[in-house]
C-alpha cells in the first residue's frame, strides 16, 4: 500500500507532463486524458480508504527505510535521518486526501464544455495542483510538506491568471503575493520548531519528521518552552509575544490564516473566486482553504499547544468576527458567485472556532466540517458554473424561476444550499453542531454569537434560492418579454457531465448527514492523539494539569490561562 500511495500522489503529475508534451492536442482529447487520470487517482484513493485500519491514530501506508525511519532518504543533513521523501496518511489526512481526489474529478467535468482554448495546458495545471495537494496532505516530512505547500501556489496562479475573468491578472497577483508573504513567515516558524526540537531533545537529533517533531516537542520540559515558569503580573505584551511557543505559533499562524482565510486576512478571496474559472473556484474553496485548517491542526495545535491555549481567547474572537462578517457581507451580495465566496469566510470561521476551542468534540467537528465545506461549497460553485454557462451572468436580480426551465439543476442547487445551511439530516449539521457543542464548554458567549451566523447563513442562502429558483420565470436576455424566454430550446438542459460532476458531491452531502459514524471513526483517533497534548483546560476534558507541560500551583495551566486571558482577550 505504501507503493500505491506514492503512485497516487505522482500519477496526476505524470498526466500533467504528458499533456504539456502534447500542446497541440485538441480540447476534446485533453479533457479525456485529464478525466482518465483523475478517475484513476480517485480509484486509488478509494482503495487506500478501504485499506485504512480504523482506530489507528498513527500514519499508515508509509515506507520504512533501512535505518528505521519513515520514508526514503532524500537530503542528508548532519548525523540525523535528514530530509526524507516520507508519505503516510492518518485519519485526518486520509479524509482530505480522498476529498481532493473527488473534487478534481468534479473540476474536470466543470471544465468539460467551457475550456476550448489552450486546453492541454489548462488540464495539466489542474493535474499539477492535484499532485501538490495530495502530496501536502500525505507528507510526513516537514520540508516535503512545505515544498508541496508552496508548489500549490504555482498552478493556481496560472489557472486564475490565464483562464479567469476580466480582472484575472489582478486576482492572481493578489492571491500569489498574499499567500507567499504568509508562507515565508510559516517557513520561519517551521525552522524554529526544528531548532527548538534539536536544542532540547535528548540525545540531540536533527529531524524533519512531522511525527517525531510532534512527539519530541511534547516531551520538552524547559520552562521557557513548556510554560512552567509563571507569568508575572508585570508581564508586558512584548515579553508575552516573545515567549517561544507564542512567537513560533504566530509565525506558523501567519501563513495558515491567509490560506483559510481568517478575518481580516480574507481580502484576496472574493476577487480570486469571482475571477477564477469554475474549476478553480471549486478547488480553491473545496480544498485550498482546508490547507490552512490542516496546518493549524498539524502544526499549531499539535506542536505548539500551550501557545495556542494562551492565544485561544483572541483566536476565538477573530473566528466569531469572521463568521458574522462573512455572513453579513454575503447577505449584501447580488452576484451569486461572490455570495458563495463570502459564505466560505463565514464557514471557515466555524472551522477555526472548533479548532481553537481546543476540545475533543469541537476539533472533531471542525475536521469533519472541512470535508463538509469542501462538498457543499464545491457543489455550489459547480452550480454557479452551470448557471453561467447558460446565461453568462451571475447577477441574481436578472434571473428567477429557473426551476421551470431547469428542474434538475434547481434540485441540485437546493440540496447543496440546504447542506451549506446546516439543515438537520444533511452534512453541514453533523459538523457545525459538534463545533458549537464543544466550543460552548469553554467560550459560551462567543459560541452564542457564532450561532447567529448559522441563522444568517440560512437566510442568505434561502434568499438566493428565492431569487434564482422560485418565482416567475425571468432569464437574462428575456427582460421586457413577460416572463422571459418562451423558447425552452434556447437554454439547454443539464448535461451528463454536469450531473456526473455534481452527483457524487450531493450523494455524500446526504450520506454524511444521515450516517456520519464511518467518517468520525477514521477522524477521531487522530484528533484524540492531538488533543491529548493540550493543557488540561485547553482540552476541556480534565481538571488535572498535563504533567508534560505544567507544574502545580500557580504554574499550572489553569493559572496560566487565567492570567494570559487578561493579556489576550479582546
Amino acid at each position: 500500500m505504501a507503493t500505491l500511495l506514492v503512485v497516487t500522489v505522482l500519477l496526476p503529475l505524470l498526466g500533467g507532463l504528458a499533456l504539456l508534451l502534447a500542446p497541440k492536442l485538441d480540447h476534446k482529447a485533453a479533457r479525456w486524458v485529464a478525466l482518465a487520470t483523475t478517475l484513476a487517482t480517485l480509484a486509488f484513493s478509494l482503495v487506500l480508504v478501504g485499506a485504512f485500519q480504523v482506530g489507528d491514530a498513527s500514519a499508515q501506508f508509509a515506507f520504512e527505510g533501512a535505518d528505521g525511519h519513515a520514508g526514503l532518504p532524500w537530503v542528508a543533513v548532519g548525523s540525523g535521518p535528514g530530509i526524507r521523501f516520507a508519505l503516510g496518511l492518518d485519519g485526518v489526512a486520509l479524509s482530505l486526501f480522498a476529498l481532493t481526489s473527488l473534487l478534481l474529478v468534479t473540476s474536470v467535468f466543470c471544465s468539460w464544455s467551457s475550456i476550448t482554448e489552450r486546453a492541454p495546458t489548462y488540464y495539466a495545471l489542474l493535474l499539477f495542483l492535484e499532485t501538490g495537494l495530495l502530496g501536502l496532505f500525505a507528507s510526513l516530512d516537514v520540508v516535503l510538506f512545505y515544498i508541496f505547500f508552496e508548489f500549490t501556489l504555482i498552478p493556481l496562479f496560472f489557472l486564475v491568471g490565464l483562464y479567469g475573468g476580466p480582472e484575472r491578472r489582478r486576482a492572481s497577483i493578489t492571491f500569489f503575493l498574499y499567500t507567499l508573504a504568509g508562507s515565508l513567515l510559516t517557513l520561519l516558524g517551521v525552522i524554529a520548531l526544528i531548532v527548538v526540537h534539536y536544542r532540547f531533545s535528548t540525545p540531540q537529533v536533527l529531524t524533519f519528521s512531522i511525527p517525531e517533531l510532534t512527539e519530541g516537542l511534547s516531551r520538552i520540559t524547559s520552562a521557557d518552552w513548556a510554560f512552567t515558569r509563571p507569568l508575572a503580573d508585570s508581564f508586558s505584551l512584548s515579553q508575552f509575544l516573545l515567549q517561544p511557543q507564542v512567537f513560533i505559533f504566530l509565525l506558523l499562524f501567519a501563513g495558515f490564516a491567509i490560506k483559510v482565510p481568517l478575518f481580516p486576512f480574507h481580502t484576496w478571496l472574493p476577487l480570486a473566486h469571482v475571477e477564477a474559472p469554475t474549476a478553480g473556484s471549486v478547488l480553491l474553496a473545496g480544498v485550498l482553504l482546508k490547507v490552512g485548517g490542516y496546518g493549524f491542526l498539524r502544526f499549531n495545535l499539535a506542536m505548539t499547544p500551550m501557545g495556542t491555549a494562551v492565544l485561544a481567547p483572541m483566536l476565538v474572537a477573530i473566528s466569531v468576527i469572521g463568521i458574522i462578517y462573512g455572513a453579513l457581507t454575503a447577505l449584501a451580495q447580488t452576484d451569486v458567485k461572490r455570495l458563495v465566496a463570502y459564505s466560505s469566510v463565514s464557514h471557515m470561521g466555524f472551522i477555526a472556532l472548533g479548532l481553537f476551542s481546543m476540545t475533543l468534540v469541537s476539533v472533531d467537528g471542525a475536521v469533519l466540517q472541512m470535508i463538509n465545506h469542501g462538498l457543499t461549497t464545491g457543489a455550489l460553485f459547480a452550480c454557479v458554473g452551470v448557471l453561467y454557462e447558460r446565461y453568462h451572468t451571475r447577477e441574481m436580480d436578472r434571473m428567477g424561476g429557473i426551476w421551470k426551465r431547469l428542474p434538475l439543476f434547481a434540485f441540485f442547487l437546493i440540496l447543496a444550499s440546504m447542506g451549506s445551511a446546516a439543515v438537520p439530516g444533511l452534512n453541514g449539521f453533523v459538523g457545525e453542531f459538534p463545533i458549537l457543542a464543544g466550543s460552548f464548554s469553554r467560550f459560551p458567549r462567543a459560541t452564542v454569537v457564532a450561532a447567529i451566523g448559522i441563522i444568517l447563513g440560512a437566510y442568505y442562502l434561502f434568499l438566493m434560492l428565492q431569487k434564482v429558483i422560485f418565482g416567475p420565470l425571468r432569464e437574462p436576455g428575456g427582460e421586457g418579454h413577460g416572463h422571459g424566454h418562451d423558447d425552452s430550446a434556447g437554454v439547454p438542459p443539464v448535461q451528463w457531465y454536469e450531473i456526473a460532476g455534481l452527483a457524487p458531491l450531493l450523494a455524500l452531502i446526504v450520506i454524511i448527514g444521515l450516517y456520519p459514524k464511518p467518517f468520525y471513526d477514521r477522524i477521531t483517533p487522530s484528533v484524540e492523539s492531538i488533543v491529548a497534548r493540550f493543557p488540561a483546560e485547553g482540552a476541556g476534558m480534565s481538571t488535572e494539569p498535563n504533567q508534560t507541560v505544567s507544574a502545580p500551583g500557580e504554574d499550572s495551566p489553569r493559572a496560566l490561562l487565567a492570567r494570559s486571558a487578561q493579556v489576550t482577550a479582546p
